[in-house]
């Protein structure tokens, strides 16, 4: 236990000038970092995000999560999402939840002052290491969680579960239990309950085998980016990629290529085939840049998409009707600085949704509306001087809600432009 507290109390002093956002679910795991970096820290925020799977449990979840706001005087931070409608559109349950996790902590490591603290332990390496070798994740999925990267940092992960556990028992604290982890309707369960309990009962090595791996892989990932990397600039600068550098990669060196060009690597089959193929060939690619890849007998030629080009259509209008849809603006011209002005979306672009506390990345918007392809690269924003208002047909900025209906009313969609002959 002693240990355990010297480790968090090295952490948050390593990180004394850092804001710490800790995740945290209810469980053992994230409850026990929570109370632990509150003893030894000094700016310190609880984030929780209610995913409303499981009804009153969820809700419960967030008012446990509260409540230990309460009792360590901490900022508790909720998002709530309703993940069975966003199913609506198709998707998978798993990845939408992490799309949206993935999506907010972004936001929070946006400003350099902030620092994301998970509670990931040893076993949930060991687990990941098996999950990613059962979907052909290549060497990025074995390399595992980072202990630290981009502002992420998981203190707990090279201690196993069950010492944390005595650790919350000693401490007195109590958390919940999620009752889906005993589903197996999710992989990480039936690996968690059934296959790694077979294996570590005849492999006693195992964790540490798996730990050693795992370490010796992200180095190896590390290796894969930097080298792919730069082939990936030198293919977007050039839009091609010789036959040549490209029977001198290795299979690890073609999933981190994949990888890199947003390319799902279940499709490494069929990519692979492409390379061999003949002259003419097509490999369509979802790309913000590209729409397809075409073979050629010097390699391979990346195909721009086709921009189509957008502007505003600006009339005065003499009332807000009664309905409308994300299609049409309306605002009263004294909420605009500057001028307004229409442009296709930028990595990196935010905006400030009606009802959201904060920004949300375009990107991110645009995934959780499942627009792919050309649709996605024909995504525009409209903007003034002081930043993104409107996401045509996806979002609205709050900080021209109020119309203010005592100056100009100005009704703005959004056309085509005409090609001029």
């Amino acid at each position: 236990m002693e240990n355990l507290e010297a480790h968090i109390e090295h952490f948050c002093t390593l990180h004394k000038d850092k804001h710490l956002h800790v995740a945290c679910s209810g469980g053992m795991d994230s409850t026990l970092l929570t109370y632990l970096v509150s003893r030894y820290h000094p700016k310190v925020t609880i984030i929780h995000v209610n995913y409303g799977l499981r009804g009153s449990e969820s809700d419960g979840d967030e008012a446990f999560v509260r409540n230990i706001g309460e009792e360590l005087d901490l900022e508790v931070v909720v998002r709530t999402v309703d993940l069975k409608k966003e199913l609506e559109s198709g998707g998978n349950l798993q990845e939408k939840a992490r799309d949206f996790r993935h999506n907010w902590f972004r936001e929070i490591l946006i400003s350099s002052a902030n620092v994301l603290v998970l509670g990931h332990h040893r076993d949930d390496q060991v687990e990941t290491f098996f999950l990613h070798l059962a979907r052909r994740s290549g060497i990025a999925g074995l390399s595992g969680m980072h202990p630290e990267r981009r502002g992420i940092h998981r203190p707990f992960l090279n201690i196993p579960r069950n010492d944390l556990e005595k650790a919350a028992n000693s401490y007195g604290i109590s958390w919940r239990e999620d009752s889906s982890n005993a589903s197996f309707t999710y992989r990480r369960n039936l690996i968690r309950l059934v296959v790694l309990p077979w294996l570590r009962n005849h492999i006693s090595e195992l964790d540490e085998s798996v730990l050693v791996l795992s370490k010796a892989f992200r180095a190896e990932q590390l290796r894969l980016e930097q080298t792919i990397s730069l082939l990936v600039s030198q293919a977007m600068e050039n839009q091609f990629i010789s036959t040549e550098q490209l029977e001198n990669l290795n299979e690890f060196e073609r999933v981190e290529l994949l990888r890199q060009l947003e390319i799902p690597i279940r499709r490494l089959d069929a990519f692979r085939a492409f390379i061999e193929s003949s002259k003419g060939k097509h490999f369509l690619i979802d790309h913000p840049d590209f729409s397809s890849l075409q073979k050629t007998h010097e390699g391979i030629e990346f195909i721009l998409r086709e921009e189509t080009e957008f502007e505003l259509q600006i009339e005065t209008a003499p009332h807000v009707p009664h309905s409308y849809d994300l299609h049409t603006l309306y605002l009263d011209r004294s909420v605009v600085r500057g001028e307004l002005k229409i442009r296709p979306w930028r990595v990196g672009d935010r905006i400030a949704p009606i009802g959201l506390n904060g920004t949300t990345l375009i990107s991110a918007i645009i995934r959780d509306a499942g627009i792919t392809g050309n649709a996605k690269r024909n995504v525009q924003v409209v903007h003034d001087d002081e930043g993104i208002i409107w996401c045509p047909g996806l979002k609205v900025s709050g900080r021209i809600r109020t119309l203010a209906n005592s100056g100009e009313l100005l009704r703005i969609t959004v056309r085509e432009a005409e090609v001029q002959q």
